[in-house]
């Protein structure tokens, strides 16, 4: 099996418009964990639903890793995701009140990178 990696949701900091393979991938896993649902023009399905800040902690934890997991089907066909985990924050997630998704991908066998 291919060997896969962790990515986060957090901001981009930089984009390579040049990108290809799997830096491509993680590049586009990235774009979608860090847009917000509703923000792209022609695609408003497009990216992670953040309306999810009303939650109590646990249930906003469980619709993000479940509406991570439905966007990066979606949008990103050349990966299989594997686990869906939180960022830790450096202290109790309550009391932060911050999720940032933490996905574990693998390319899919028949993708072509």
């Amino acid at each position: 099996m291919t060997s896969g990696a962790w990515i986060t949701g957090g901001p981009l900091t930089s984009i390579d418009f040049g990108s290809t393979g799997i830096r491509d991938v993680y590049q586009c896993v990235q774009t979608i964990l860090a847009t917000r649902v509703g923000t792209v023009f022609f695609d408003r399905d497009f990216g992670v639903d953040a309306d999810l800040v009303d939650l109590p902690i646990l249930a906003a934890r469980q619709r993000l890793r479940a509406e991570v997991v439905e966007k990066l089907r979606m949008y990103e066909p050349r990966i299989r995701v594997l686990e869906v985990d939180f960022v830790d924050p450096g202290q109790s997630v309550t009391e932060q009140g911050v999720l940032v998704p933490k996905v574990y991908i693998v390319p899919r066998e028949d993708a072509l990178l």
